[in-house]
């Protein structure tokens, strides 16, 4: 029987199209969905962003090998630490007070060190009040210094046991301002002979840094209340010049939280040292994160007009600045470049600086190292007692402690226990002269880390956005779970390399809870139209395909198409040989019976080899491997089961012919290649099946087996795919109706290694012959086929010596190819 291909319906492909379209519109709103409502919430989820910033920076000390934290090289620290607090007595206290200590130190490094810049992240306090006597240093009172004198003199001759109180407390403040005033003096020859630069810490009051529950008084130039203070000159001296001072917009330079006042050094110390504010911001958590490297102030002027306000540099940029050789007093127009909420840029000849900020001016300060990274010498180590010891022990302590403070930017600061401390993302008790090490060493290095902000979490999900909705396209089923996994595990990679090399602190919270709604929504719908999906396949395959590939496809919906595709494909066609006039003279009820006697064990055997059953047509079976889904052995398998079906045949022709007197004799004729497959028919019916040049000579094979004598005809394609496993004869070479192309067509014997002596020397005694036939060598193929027929009955043997005695008489034309041209379709 012949089978000629149904003409495919538009429409049922269109409604599939139109399907798949919606499908995919629901995937986008539902994604778009949750976009914005991330979007909504993000703000609200910065909290959670640090922590995950904090997390990332802790693995990556964990993951960083100790040789790779090299580039402190710039950065010493003058460490005021235990050994420091053994050897002197505990900070702020004893000998401290008269800073002796620094002077000691100071004289070193006069002599013997080269720093690049001295900073100190200390606040050298001062007790000198302008409001009354009382307030005036002791040094400018006379009648204390008197009383002072007096009971000391009384003490001196035995005439009193102790000083009195108010003595005691003077001769502490008397320790404190001659410590200053000495300190000063110090200062005074290192500025003059400009060996180093100095740099001394305070800290601004109030403003948007140190929100107060009281006022903060305003800070006054050229006043002699307790408001005025002589920082405010050299303040301005070291003022970032307005011009380079940009804001957003001016509602929003209005709004800045300007500090009113400040803790500043003594004043004899303030000719001889610039002044850096050592400010650290603190989250809402308490945590130190970030750092100003520009502060404003305001104060009032004497003559009442409006508050000026100014901008400097953190103690932080200062240090920088000082370090690179830029002129800071003042600091010129072309040298920084401060952009609120974007970037402070530094100008050093051809090198350039550019350090993001955040509206406020801070610095997102990257934890790259320990504490024990940086390079660090004991304070005590290089401030030798100067009265106790000689040049030459000074000398060789300078040698011994002093080369990493050499050309480098050194910080001294307080890291004993307890003092000046602060959590920090990388440990809770950290001292925060640290944070001022890791801000200055970020900005050196180039190693600033981008702010979180609301627009570049936006731009994150965006890209998470498009990533997932062109994932759903490609993932089918609830595997969209484990790519939205993966999604998520390449995402957070990618953040955590951001961090990593110190790009930029990619928000992970917002994109992530994305990541999660949009995967879990879309489970949801693929959940309901997966249902019906699984429905749909069970009713249109639920006969054609077996229990076990039904199961598949109903799990991996995903693995096939029911609209219009090409895919590799093996089809055979089956039918019984003169079912027409075997009907004839059976009755109704008996031919519904044979029938069914037939087609139910060979509709089993085609499921069991994992084929999908097409159709029927009266007697005839059409089966097809390798579609509805994608099979690599689909050819293999459609012959095994046509073996088994010239078997099941063989079996049932016993009870046949005891019912009804005859035998059963099928033709099968299989083929292979790229077919179209997908529904056909119209919008109210329609049919899985395949169409294409292969199926037809598939249909045109099974027929020609009645020429040849054959039961199982292949196409040559076919056999190409079977040849390792089964074992196969060439029958010859064919033209069948329809077709311009001649293909060689083979029969199917069985599998490879099972067939008897006699079947392989039929074999290839045949292929002798038809080898002398396709040379023209008509009387020895005669006699070689005449020898072989003796022997056994073979139908290709008989079907070929009669062509070949034909051709003896009447030999083909020059241009024969040995072909076999067969005019009928069926």
């Amino acid at each position: 029987m012949a089978y000629d291909a149904p003409k495919g319906s538009k429409v049922t492909m269109a409604t599939d199209s139109g399907r798949q379209r919606a499908g995919i519109g629901a995937v986008i709103g539902i994604a778009l969905l949750c976009f914005a409502a991330m979007v909504g919430v993000q703000q609200q989820l910065m909290p959670l962003e640090e922590l995950s910033i904090d997390l990332r920076m802790r693995w990556r000390l964990r993951l960083t090998p100790d040789e790779k934290r090299s580039d402190t090289s710039d950065l010493a620290l003058l460490a005021i630490d235990q050994v420091t607090e053994e050897e002197f007595g505990r900070y702020g206290a004893g000998r401290w007070l008269t800073r002796a200590p620094f002077l000691d130190q100071l004289r070193l490094f006069r002599s013997y060190l080269s720093p690049s810049v001295l900073a100190y992240d200390i606040i050298f306090k001062d007790t000198q009040g302008r409001e009354s006597e009382e307030n005036l240093r002791i040094s400018e009172s006379t009648d204390r210094t008197k009383r002072i004198a007096g009971e000391l003199s009384q003490l001196s001759r035995d005439r009193l046991d102790c000083v009195s109180d108010a003595v005691l407390s003077d001769l502490s403040q008397l320790a404190l301002e001659q410590g200053n005033v000495a300190l000063a003096h110090g200062f005074a020859t290192v500025w003059e002979d400009q060996r180093f630069a100095p740099v001394f810490g305070f800290n601004f009051r109030g403003g948007w840094d140190d929100q107060q529950s009281v006022e903060i008084p305003l800070w006054a130039d050229g006043d002699t209340g307790v408001e005025s203070s002589p920082a405010i000159s050299y303040l301005q001296d070291i003022a970032i010049p307005d011009s380079c001072i940009k804001f957003p917009s001016p509602v929003a330079r209005q709004r800045y939280g300007y500090a009113p006042n400040g803790n500043v050094p003594a004043g004899d110390l303030l000719d001889y040292a610039y002044l850096g504010c050592l400010n650290v911001h603190r989250d809402i958590d308490g945590l130190v994160r970030r750092v100003p490297l520009v502060m404003g102030f305001t104060y009032r002027t004497a003559d009442g007009e409006e508050p000026s306000r100014v901008f400097v540099p953190s103690f932080t940029l200062l240090t920088v600045l000082l370090h690179l050789g830029v002129d800071v007093c003042p600091i010129q127009e072309d040298a920084v470049d401060v952009q609120f909420g974007r970037a402070i840029t530094i100008r050093v000849g051809p090198e350039t600086y550019r350090i993001p900020i955040d509206a406020h001016g801070c610095m997102r300060l990257n934890y790259r190292w320990q504490e024990s990274d940086f390079e660090s010498v004991s304070f005590a180590h290089l401030a030798p007692v100067h009265g106790e010891t000689t040049r030459e022990e000074r000398r060789a302590l300078a040698q011994k402690w002093g080369g990493p403070v050499h050309k480098r930017i050194t910080v001294v600061g307080v890291t004993a226990t307890g003092i000046d401390v602060g959590p920090t993302p990388i440990n809770a008790n950290t001292p925060l002269v640290y944070v001022q090490l890791t801000a200055i060493n970020n900005v050196l290095t180039r190693s600033t880390l981008r702010p979180v902000t609301w627009a570049l979490g936006v731009m994150a999900m965006l890209v998470l956005l498009v990533v997932f909705i062109v994932m759903c396209w490609l993932v089918r089923g609830v595997r969209i779970v484990l790519a939205a996994l993966a999604l998520l595990l390449v995402y957070a990679g990618v953040a955590y390399a951001g961090v990593h090399f110190g790009i930029a602190a990619l928000p992970v919270v917002a994109p992530s809870l994305f990541v999660v709604l949009s995967a879990f929504g879309i489970l949801i719908l693929r959940y309901f139209t997966e249902s019906r999906a699984r429905r749909r396949i069970r009713g249109m395959f639920s006969t054609m395909v077996s229990g076990t590939v039904l199961s598949y496809l109903e799990d991996h919906p995903e693995s096939f198409s029911l609209e219009g595709h090409t895919t590799n494909a093996t089809v055979l066609f089956s039918d019984i040989t003169e079912f027409t006039t075997l009907s004839e003279h059976l009755p109704p009820a008996d031919l519904i019976d044979l029938l069914n006697a037939y087609l139910t064990p060979v509709t089993d055997c085609v499921l069991k080899w994992g084929g999908y059953l097409d159709k029927y047509v009266g007697d005839s079976v059409m089966a097809v491997w390798g579609a509805p889904y994608p099979d690599p052995d689909h050819a293999v398998k459609a012959c095994l089961s046509a073996l088994e079906h010239q078997r099941i045949v063989e079996a049932l022709n016993e009870t046949i012919e005891a019912d009804y007197g005859f035998r059963l004799r099928v033709r099968i004729g299989i083929n292979s290649g790229e077919i179209t497959a997908g529904n056909v028919g119209s919008e109210r019916k329609f049919q899985y099946t395949v169409l294409g040049d292969p199926v037809n000579l598939a249909s045109r094979l099974e027929p020609a087996n009645r020429e040849f004598g054959t039961g199982v005809l292949i196409g040559e394609a076919t056999q190409r795919l079977v040849s390792q496993q089964l074992e196969t004869r060439e029958i010859g070479r064919i033209l069948v109706s329809g077709r311009e192309q001649s293909v060689s067509v083979y029969e199917l014997l069985g599998r490879r290694g099972a067939l008897s002596p006699e079947m392989l020397e039929r074999q290839r005694a045949y292929a002798s012959a038809l080898r002398t036939f396709y040379s023209r060598d008509w009387s020895r193929c005669i006699m070689e086929l005449e020898a072989l027929l003796t022997t056994t009955d073979d139908g290709p043997s008989a079907f070929l010596l009669e062509r070949a005695k034909q051709y003896r008489h009447a030999p083909p034309p020059d241009d024969w190819q040995g072909v076999y041209i067969r005019a009928e379709k069926d």
